[in-house]
């Protein structure tokens, strides 16, 4: 039987040579997953994380970092400096995350300090925590400057709606979990630290288009002239890229 072009890369059968010939109905792309994924995790290493996959370049940004371990596990902890405005953050600038790939994340975190700190977890860009209404974003958000809990925030490039999660802000570890169920709806859910669910929310008002690309992004700024901590234990991130 000759070669066939697929219709589709990840649905249609394909053929492969062999040494005798032709090797039929072999579909290879059955063996690929149609979603792509990362993560990073805290390491031996004092300046950055260990990290996999799409999450595999990372960006480290903060005035000094250190690695440890507590009652929550292993964690990466970055500080800001003393100057007010200085960021201690973990970003991904080079892999484009778009709702239409229907990105699904989960972050652990802890806040060392709540007071004068400005916090975000999420799909945003790299300077999303320089204010309070980052454009383009969907994201968990603490600013001392606004807030008492956690609060959803998403924005479309233009207009801003925050959904509080009733959960005050402290400095126990969370994890923060976003779901893209569609292009239009995000799936959004805070857990303690022994995961026991906190609060969801559907966010799906002020949501970026499907299209647009934004980045992975973890970190904090300091509101005063003061060093301000964040502990960063891990982080998982899914993409779908094609159908199987």
């Amino acid at each position: 039987m000759p070669p066939r072009t697929p219709t589709a890369i990840f649905k249609d059968e394909i053929y492969l040579p062999n040494y005798s010939g032709i090797t039929p109905a072999i579909d290879i792309f059955d063996r690929i997953s149609s979603w792509q994924w990362g993560y990073y995790s805290a390491s031996t290493g004092t300046t950055s994380t260990d990290s996999m996959g799409m999450l595999n370049t990372m960006t480290h940004t903060d005035s000094s970092s250190s690695e440890s371990e507590d009652a929550d596990g292993h964690f990466f902890k970055q500080n800001t400096g003393t100057a007010q405005g200085n960021d201690a953050e973990i970003s991904l600038s080079n892999f484009p995350i778009r709702l239409e790939n229907l990105p699904h994340l989960v972050i652990k975190f802890k806040l060392v300090q709540t007071e004068d700190t400005r916090f975000f977890a999420g799909i945003g860009t790299t300077s999303s925590v320089d204010n309070d209404t980052p454009t383009n974003a969907v994201m968990l958000r603490f600013s001392s400057d606004t807030d008492t809990n956690f609060t959803w925030f998403e924005n479309d490039g233009s207009t801003s709606k925050t959904t509080d999660t009733g959960i005050p802000a402290d400095t126990n570890a969370h994890f923060v979990e976003l779901e893209a169920t569609s292009s239009t709806s995000v799936k959004a859910t805070l857990y303690d630290s022994t995961f026991t669910l906190q609060n969801t929310a559907i966010l799906n008002t002020n949501l970026p288009s499907a299209t647009t690309s934004r980045s992975f992004y973890v970190g904090i700024e300091t509101r005063t002239t003061a060093a301000k901590s964040i502990n960063q234990y891990y982080g998982f991130l899914a993409l779908k890229v094609g159908e199987r």
